[in-house]
Formats: structure tokens, sequence, C-alpha cells
């Protein structure tokens, strides 16, 4: 084992890491280790950490093998590993990376607010991350050895968080237009509902309304009615079919209904609505 010690900082293996001296166990967060590990093939697998760690690959590729699944590991992808779980790092090539390990009472609570969990611990594209992390590793020395890992520390959670929240919103955005699509497609069957659509696409009831209130401004009902009239008054432009065959064709499976609801949206009856059409065709 070569062993170079200066200060908290000792080599082993070809890595170079850096210990920070604990401080108060109040703290929320607080960084242990900074460590680059440029030889994996003799570390012994599986890891088991007793610490929360986030993880940086800074070159080459790998497996990374967790909970039953494998995820590809590149330069710029980042993953956490939490206590008592293992996991392997496997097909290696030339692969080098960074890590962090740090403790905090709160640590659990700000991964999981984050969306971080041990089944959802991969993150791509921390590209400026591994820049960082890259330039502490040429930096780090005993004198800025603890205030150097905990603002990238820091830095790793606020990076992490814009990123989840950028997919986040990302996913709720496609989530939606697939629903408006499907909503589009179907707005002639008569039990569409928040519900169905729910079951459709996985999703409960309640977010599936959440979620269209919050990117159109309107309710689902709203929606579906002024799409169902704007439908309705298509067909009535030069249409002989009757009110009720124009109703079901929206719908609508009461005739009555319809006609309440279009001349809330129309403030005209069907019947008054088809009359002036023909006016004004003639």
């Amino acid at each position: 084992m070569a062993n170079d010690t200066f200060g908290n900082e000792y080599r082993q293996g070809g890595s170079i890491c850096n210990f920070i001296p604990p401080k108060s166990q109040e703290l929320a967060l607080e960084p242990v280790t900074f460590v680059y590990e440029t030889e994996i093939n003799k570390l012994r697998q599986p890891f088991m950490n007793y610490l929360y760690c986030f993880n940086i690959v800074v070159s080459g590729t790998a497996s990374l093998n967790i909970n039953g699944r494998s995820y590809p590991l590149s330069s710029g992808v980042g993953f956490f590993a939490f206590p008592h779980v293992e996991y392997t790092i496997t097909d290696y090539d030339d692969f080098k990376y960074v890590y962090i390990s740090f403790v905090g009472a709160e640590a659990q609570a700000i991964l999981e607010d984050m969306g971080v969990r041990a089944d959802n611990c991969v993150i791509d594209g921390l590209d400026d991350v591994r820049e960082r992390f890259m330039n502490a590793v040429g930096r780090v020395n005993q004198g800025n050895a603890t205030l150097l890992t905990e603002s990238m520390l820091l830095y790793v959670l606020a990076t992490v968080r814009d990123v989840k929240c950028a997919a986040a919103s990302s996913g709720e955005r496609s989530l939606y237009n697939q629903i408006i699509s499907y909503v589009d497609v179907h707005y002639s069957d008569a039990d569409l509902s928040l519900s169905k659509i729910g079951e459709v696409f996985s999703y409960s009831e309640k977010y599936v309304s959440t979620l269209i209130k919050k990117n159109m401004s309107i309710g689902f009902s709203l929606y579906l009615n002024r799409l169902r009239i704007e439908k309705a008054k298509l067909l009535m432009r030069g249409s002989v079919a009757s009110i009720r065959e124009i109703s079901e064709s929206c719908g609508f499976s009461d005739p009555l209904y319809f006609s309440k609801v279009f001349k809330k949206h129309t403030k005209k009856t069907p019947s008054e609505y088809i009359r002036l059409r023909r006016v004004v065709e003639e």
C-alpha cells in the first residue's frame, strides 16, 4: 500500500483522499471525505457505505449495479450512494471518479426532497460538476480542504436540485401534452372523465386535475365543455343532423344538458345558433 501523508491527506491505491475534521453534529450536512479514485480495480467490492456519498465520473465508462438494476456510467454522470445499500461498479474501462462522503441529521430528508433515492440515484448532465470537482482536486490542500469540500458539497446539491427540477418540469409538460392530445381525440366519449384519464395514464385523478389547471389555468370540465361546444358549432354549419345527434357526437348523452352548456358558452340555444348560421350562409 502506497501511503503519502501530509496533514489530513493520504494516498491509497493511486487515490488521493482528504479527510475533513468533524464539526458539530447539529449541522444539517457535514462532508467527511473528498476522494479522487483512479484505481477502482484495487478496491474491494461490493461497496457498502456507512455514510452518504456523491460520486461524479470524470473519465472512462462503467456500469453501476444497485437494487437489481444496472446503469451506464460515463463522464459527467453522477450518482448517490446511501448508507447500508450495497452496490458494485463493473465493466469499467479507464474509469476514474471523484466522490464526497457526508453525514447529517437532515441528509436523508434533503435528498428525498430533491427526489433522490436509492432506486433513483443516477443523475446525468453534470459536466459542470465534473469540471469543478477536477479543479478542486488540483487545488485542495490542508489549509483549504474543509472550506473547499463544504462548498463543493453544497454546489453539488444545488446543481442536482436544478437538474431534477428541470427534468420534472419537462416530464410534467410532456405528460400534460399527452393528456390534452388524448382529450382532443376522445372528446366524443360521454364517459370521458378525470378518473378515466387517470386510469389511462396511471396517475391519480387529483394529480391529472392539478396538472391540467396548472398548465392552462382552467379546470378539466371547463376545457372539455369548451372543446365539445366548438366541435358542435362546426357540425352545425350546413349540417342536417338533429340537435340530439350533434350532442351525442360531441360527448353529451343528454340533449337538454347539451343545450344548457351550449347557451352558457355562446349565449344562444343550439336552435338559435343554427338559424343564425343559415341566415349568414344565405
